[in-house]
């Protein structure tokens, strides 16, 4: 939506000698907001937080659920991050597979929370990582360090803003339909290499340890 409003208004801003600013982080006062859950997601010093979604809007954009669980072993095992697992209202399905796919190691889940208690969790990660869905669009506009998977929807279209998203695509997806897609059983564009997303991820934690020796 703000892509289609910039091309409207990018004419007038460009002969005037302005630029459109596509994204400004969401600030939002978290002091007064308490949750039974809050104590099990305290932060602790120097302990890497990573939320993970397995879902999205549709599973057709999601990755195969043992790639993501290698992905999620390795995030916890290799990076040694603390990883939870955000549950929205249709992703109990993948969640459970997820953890069975994982097998020998256990995560807290994120369930039964509005956008609002979500976007709470959220501002406390050091990095996201998720598909092209709504969880993902909330953790980007929080500012949080996001790593996206994109298969047959377009990035181009549909990827949240910020300097701070990085976008991971398997092969160009070959699919010209949603129909086409959901028919689709090679799924080329999920394709996407564990060791490059991990590549991803451990460059987007790294950034991390530096802010913090800054800070």
């Amino acid at each position: 939506m703000s892509n289609r409003y910039l091309d409207i208004i990018k004419p007038w801003v460009a002969s005037r000698g302005g630029s459109c600013n596509l994204f400004s982080p969401l600030t939002m006062n978290w002091s007064r907001y308490v949750d039974p859950q809050d104590d099990d997601v305290a932060h602790v010093e120097y302990e890497k937080i990573v939320f993970v979604h397995a879902g999205s809007g549709s599973p057709h954009k999601c990755l195969p659920s043992e790639t993501l669980a290698s992905l999620v072993g390795q995030i916890a095992g290799n990076l040694h991050a603390r990883v939870l697992l955000c549950e929205g209202p249709d992703d109990r399905d993948r969640v459970e597979r997820l953890l069975y796919d994982i097998g020998h190691q256990s995560f807290e889940i994120l369930r039964e929370k509005n956008l609002v208690e979500m976007a709470h969790f959220l501002s406390r990660a050091d990095l996201f990582f998720g598909h092209d869905s709504g969880l993902t669009h909330l953790a980007a506009v929080l500012g949080v360090p996001t790593v996206v998977i994109f298969g047959p929807t377009d990035p181009e279209q549909w990827r949240p803003f910020g300097e701070h998203v990085t976008v991971v695509q398997g092969q160009t997806c070959l699919c010209r339909t949603w129909s086409q897609v959901q028919a689709c059983e090679n799924k080329v564009c999920l394709t996407s290499a564990v060791d490059e997303v991990m590549h991803v991820i451990k460059k987007q934690l790294a950034h991390v340890d530096s802010r913090r020796s800054f800070a």
